[in-house]
This record gives structure tokens, C-alpha cells and sequence, in this order.
């Protein structure tokens, strides 16, 4: 597994964290890893079956409501239009 930072490519000095799914009660674990340099938290391998942690009522989904809210701000509705497309 690489320990490489996804966005600033470090892969010196990267600390790791074992983390437990406790959402859904899977407690699967998770490896994240910390960049040295950036200070972005990342997965280290997303999991092949990643639609078992978003189900259809998944608490992030009600954005698509915000999105219709904030639509009238302009210049805001690139900015969530872009957003949105990388959380769905």
C-alpha cells in the first residue's frame, strides 16, 4: 500500500490511523493516512465496495436540496454546482 499524499504527493513522514466504520455497525477498519507537508486526511485504499457505506438515504444525499436554495447567489452556483458533482 503506498503511504503517498494523493494531493501534494509527500511520502515522507506520513502517519497512519486505524480507523473503525461505526455508522452502519460494519466496524470494518480503515487505514488513513496524515500528510506531513499539507496536513490532508486520507483513505489509503478506498474500499472496492464503497456504495455499502452510502445507502440511498445516506445524510449527505439532502445537498441536492441546498443546491436548489443557493442557486439564486450567482457566482455561487458554479462553486456548489462543482462541489456537488464531486460528493454524488
Amino acid at each position: 500500500m503506498s503511504r503517498v499524499c494523493r494531493i501534494c504527493l509527500n511520502d515522507k513522514n506520513n502517519s497512519t490511523f486505524l480507523a473503525k466504520e461505526m455508522m452502519f455497525g460494519f466496524r470494518n477498519e480503515f487505514t488513513y493516512i496524515e500528510c506531513a507537508v499539507c496536513g490532508t486526511v486520507q483513505i489509503e485504499e478506498v474500499p472496492t465496495d464503497i456504495a455499502e457505506y452510502y445507502p440511498g438515504d445516506y445524510y449527505s444525499y439532502k445537498l441536492k436540496r441546498l443546491k436548489v436554495s443557493l442557486s439564486r447567489i450567482g457566482v455561487l452556483e458554479k462553486c456548489i454546482n462543482i462541489i456537488l458533482a464531486l460528493l454524488l
